[in-house]
């Protein structure tokens, strides 16, 4: 392994990846981890000397603070103890600290919220349509509007509730659907996140810890990699898929996640649900709707 020609090109030695330890406190742990690792058995075990080192963490607490738990990899004792001793872990989280949070949490917000805010989105232009109906007339129904496309005009009439509601639902719950979860009391996913459940704070349990990273991945359902190119040029990251793989889980258990292709799909979604809002503006506003239409146009330009 110490071969230059066996390492890929942008491969970062432990000491720069693993967990903010210092150079110092990782030795202690790399030297026996590298000797263990030539034992074919190490990789498999899955045995916990202490059962209190199996921690999750709730999924709504790492989306707090717009998910400030990836800013930076050093971690504190108010983080180690936003985490929990569990039994089970839904998702096992792999990424790499050189990754942007906001590029992570686009992608967690579409792995952990999407579903829910696609059906509450679909449900919500359901009762918008249905408090329409004449038989009903809950909801006015508008005048019919016209607004230039793609070089043609189109008739916008009566569908301008759906068009404005269901957009403003889909971001609400995309953003917001574990802390709805947590109001509810329904059950949230509870995820291991290196930073927040292995203590940073006591050099023994860190050690042990990353030693027990095989029981981590053995008691979690699902391994959840948050894919960039950097992703196996890091050890750990590396380390913990090789890890999964030994332990036999199915090859659909492991939810593969490219950073840039997800949060690019997103935006896409957002562009066209606030397009839909500038047809609105045209359908409510009449002629000066155009006017509201173009600036929105302009502004969306400006962010993408």
């Amino acid at each position: 392994a110490q071969a230059s020609w066996l390492k890929p090109q942008g491969f970062v030695e432990p000491a720069q990846c693993c967990l903010g330890m210092t150079d110092s406190s990782l030795s202690s742990v790399i030297r026996p981890l590298s000797r263990e690792l030539s034992d074919p058995t190490f990789l498999a075990s899955t045995a916990l000397s202490d059962p209190t080192l199996l921690r999750g963490v709730d999924i709504a607490k790492v989306f707090t603070g717009v998910g400030r738990v990836f800013r930076s990899s050093t971690g504190s004792q108010s983080d180690f103890e936003a985490s929990q001793v569990t039994a089970r872990l839904d998702d096992f989280i792999s990424h790499n600290w050189d990754t942007s949070r906001w590029k992570k949490i686009p992608t967690l917000l579409v792995l952990y919220n999407g579903k829910a805010a696609c059906l509450c989105s679909f449900i919500a232009g359901l009762v918008l349509a249905a408090l329409q109906l004449d038989d009903l007339a809950l909801l006015p129904k508008l005048p019919p509007a016209e607004y230039r496309v793609a070089g043609g005009t189109m008739v916008m009439a009566e569908g301008a509730w759906c068009l404005l509601g269901c957009p403003i639902v889909f971001v609400i719950v995309l953003l917001f659907w574990q802390d709805i979860r947590v109001c509810l009391r329904l059950r949230r996913s509870v995820v291991f996140v290196d930073k927040l459940c292995i203590d940073q704070g006591n050099e023994a349990r860190k050690t042990a810890g990353v030693h027990h990273l095989g029981a981590f991945l053995h008691h979690a359902r699902r391994f959840v990699v948050l894919w960039t190119p950097q992703y196996f040029t890091r050890l750990w990251c590396t380390y913990e898929l090789a890890c999964w793989m030994h332990l036999a889980k199915p090859l659909n258990s492991v939810v593969f996640c490219p950073l840039k292709l997800i949060t690019a799909l997103l935006y896409v979604m957002l562009f066209l649900l606030w397009y839909q809002v500038g047809i609105v503006a045209v359908t409510l506003l009449g002629g000066s709707g155009n006017v509201v239409f173009f600036v929105l146009q302009l502004s969306l330009g400006a962010v993408f």
